[in-house]
């Protein structure tokens, strides 16, 4: 999972990379889970109403990014045909983190099913932790798009010895498909947050959508047209 975070800017077109690297984004598009971001962090950036994140410039279609307020980004990298967003709470460091969000945007690949990412997903979870459980939470079409949203809790990860769990959205675009995560590291042993917070963590995942600006097939929500002023 480490070569997700090669220092590079992100790149506005031609996420071709080598055959390698795109068989790592079909295989890895899931977790972050307590990567430890180290190295190369971006300085932190505010967007306090949001940002449109477009794989690439000559498309209409993108994700419409909504982090909580004052939250930071701290790396936007990509590897391949793979990009990754990552945002953490003030005062937090890529070292110091409890809480995270995360953005990954694969070039290409929209045409496997929302299975067999989730498949993807649930496999590397149970390489990575020594306990693993997933539930489904939803899957109904999210703006006109195929999507999913599931939550993955992983006990004893086998590179911090932390617990943790993860509210995950799968998005199924045109061009690309889409992930955001919100991740919360647990106390060992804490037992699966109560529904009241789950919907909140939910809440955080779905303040971002993918939309197209080409059409009103898939909208694009009014704070990033700017309509709602």
């Amino acid at each position: 999972m480490l070569g997700f975070f090669r220092c590079r800017r992100p790149a506005t077109a031609n996420m071709g990379g080598s055959v390698a690297s795109r068989r790592l984004a079909r295989l890895s598009v899931c977790l972050v889970l307590a990567m430890g971001i180290s190295g190369c962090a971006d300085s932190p950036t505010l967007f306090p109403q949001g940002e449109a994140a477009p794989a690439a410039t000559a498309s209409g279609e993108v994700f419409a990014l909504r982090p909580p307020l004052a939250w930071r980004k701290r790396r936007d990298s990509v590897s391949g045909r793979q990009r990754v967003i990552i945002y953490l709470a003030p005062g937090r460091t890529p070292a110091d983190w409890s809480q995270m969000l995360v953005y990954r945007i694969v070039e290409g690949h929209s045409d496997r099913s929302l299975g067999s990412w989730l498949h993807g997903t649930r496999s590397i979870l149970e390489r990575r932790c020594r306990r693993a459980s997933a539930r489904r939470l939803n899957t109904s079409p999210v703006n006109g798009y195929p999507a999913v949203l599931e939550m993955q809790v992983c006990r004893g990860d086998r590179i911090t010895g932390k617990d943790q769990v993860a509210v995950m959205r799968i998005v199924l675009g045109q061009e690309r498909v889409y992930m955001v995560q919100w991740i919360r590291r647990l106390k060992p042993g804490a037992p699966i947050p109560t529904n009241s917070r789950l919907e909140r963590w939910v809440a955080r995942v779905e303040a971002s959508e993918v939309c197209d600006t080409r059409g009103t097939s898939h909208p694009c929500p009014p704070w990033l047209t700017g309509s709602d002023r």
